[in-house]
């Protein structure tokens, strides 16, 4: 029996699942761990912009370590799923995230392989996140479980004065997101596009303090309109990420009984569209965006996080001003997809958090909000621990603004969900 080419990730990644470690492997120093997580949810819908609604799915997620003493240290995560109805959007079954190898020599940490490369001290929003492409598509209550990890080589330098981290990628891809439907239009948003990044780091953790440096030339983890064509089958729109130039910072201390975050990015974008395209399309402008606030211990086991954002777009055209009715829902579109809808935007988001109950209890509100615009989203869950494996966590996301927006046109992945899951 043929397997869908969706199950090879999953399926590599329960071969490599440990057995108990033998006596001969225990004497030879080999010791291997993993851990498991199993989900049944109900969700009111999909992400993926259609009207599909009312889905089931189950789901197995795993990580595990293999320590190999001098030989170093394997680790991989990986998931495998299925949902029903099965005339649901179809999505992969399964996923290896990471299998990476790691080496210490000395000062000096070698890491090779699939690897989930997060940066960022910001609560959020990340304006130097850019090594970890999302899938935006995929049913999870949590944020982090849509990143997907980057087939790497990094090596990590230990000083007195911090950590110096090269990364090299051979093939970095871009978030997959939802497409909104139009009439006479297909999308191709082949995920074959890959290009190389390079990505420079200095991260420093003192007292209180840490903070840090970073310097990224490859692709644009967002994909954007890079060419237009037209045959039998109507208006074919293809998409591919910007050639990117991101200088970050980012920083995080205790001060004043509160915790400041900061995180700023100055990004140059280049090849964004491609050169007989360039009379309907429109380039992605060159910005720089910052987030900064506190967070605060507010009593009773409540926190509470608070940041402002500000973001200002390069050379910004309104795609308003555009006489041509094809070219400017094109330009429209575009702004969409890159978040440039403004010239300069400015916004708020926020996260309150409780816990209850002994800490069996843990409920959450939290949102974006983007001005003038008035769009963002908003997600409240509620998770509740019946004992120390069985938890029942229950929210909903709701998307708001001008369907020329972002986030406006996401209204249509508002969602309600219930989830079981347990740990072994």
């Amino acid at each position: 029996m043929k397997l869908p080419r969706a199950w090879s990730p999953a399926l590599l990644a329960a071969a490599l699942l440990p057995l108990p470690a033998s006596a001969d492997d225990e004497h030879a120093g080999i010791a291997m761990d993993h851990q498991h997580s199993a989900r049944a949810e109900l969700w009111s819908g999909d992400r993926q912009l259609s009207a599909h609604g009312n889905l089931a799915q189950a789901s197995l997620w795993s990580q595990f370590r293999l320590d190999a003493g001098a030989a170093g240290q394997v680790l991989a995560k990986g998931w495998l799923r299925a949902q029903t109805p099965e005339n649901a959007p179809a999505l992969r079954r399964g996923a290896l995230r990471e299998l990476y190898w790691r080496q210490q020599f000395g000062d000096v940490q070698i890491r090779a392989g699939r690897q989930l490369l997060v940066w960022g001290r910001a609560d959020g929003v990340n304006p130097t996140d850019n090594l970890s492409p999302k899938d935006f598509r995929l049913l999870t209550p949590e944020d982090a479980d849509q990143r997907n990890g980057s087939d790497a080589v990094q090596f990590i330098y230990s000083t007195g004065i911090g950590q110096f981290s090269l990364i090299a990628i051979p093939a970095l891809q871009s978030h997959r997101i939802p497409l909104p439907a139009m009439p006479g239009v297909q999308w191709h948003a082949s995920e074959a596009v890959q290009q190389q990044a390079m990505a420079l780091k200095w991260d420093y953790s003192g007292e209180g303090v840490d903070a840090s440096l970073s310097l990224l030339r490859g692709p644009d983890v967002m994909p954007g309109l890079a060419h237009v064509s037209m045959n039998a089958q109507g208006l074919q729109l293809h998409m591919r990420p910007a050639q990117a130039t991101v200088l970050g910072a980012d920083f995080s201390a205790s001060y004043g009984g509160l915790i400041w975050r900061a995180e700023a990015a100055y990004s140059r974008f280049t090849d964004s569209v491609e050169a007989d395209s360039a009379a309907l399309l429109q380039p992605k402008r060159h910005q720089w965006m910052l987030v900064a606030g506190p967070e605060a211990e507010l009593g009773g086991n409540t926190t509470l996080g608070v940041q402002v954002l500000l973001q200002r777009v390069s050379g910004w055209r309104d795609p308003q001003s555009l006489a041509d009715p094809l070219q400017r829902t094109l330009a429209m579109q575009q702004a969409s997809f890159q978040n440039q809808t403004l010239a300069s935007q400015y916004g708020l988001t926020w996260r309150l958090a409780t816990r209850k109950l002994n800490d069996s209890l843990v409920a959450e509100v939290s949102g974006l909000m983007l001005a003038p615009e008035r769009a963002g989203l908003w997600r409240v869950k509620v998770d509740y621990a019946l004992n120390d494996q069985w938890h029942v966590q229950a929210g909903a996301e709701r998307y708001f603004g001008p369907r020329s927006h972002f986030f406006g046109q996401l209204k249509d992945n508002n969602l309600l969900y219930l989830q079981l899951r347990t740990g072994f």
